[in-house]
């Protein structure tokens, strides 16, 4: 397996949410589902929790694809405008 490759930098300080800004080694052709209720136990990748929540205020996963083996800081405040990647909107 070639090394993974930074493509994103993590950022100055944490998302809110915990420890979510650690970087996550995404593996090429894997299917990843990033959480965007907020309420998934398995942040920042969804559990399904989302399936609880009051219609009106369901939001479902992002569902991506891995293109290649990388190392990369994804979204814990759920304010990126990269989503699934974290572009340091928590910082604003």
């Amino acid at each position: 397996m070639p090394s993974p490759v930074k493509v994103s930098p993590a950022p100055k300080r944490r998302c809110f949410t915990s420890d979510l800004n650690e970087l996550n080694i995404i593996e090429k052709g894997k299917n990843y589902a990033w959480c965007k209720c907020s309420e998934s136990l398995n942040q920042p990748f969804c559990d399904g929790s989302h399936t609880k929540i009051v219609a009106e205020q369901k939001r479902e996963p992002l569902l991506f694809k891995a293109k290649q083996d990388v190392e990369v800081s994804l979204c814990g405040c759920k304010e990126s405008d990269s989503a699934p990647y974290c572009n340091g909107s928590h910082l604003d």
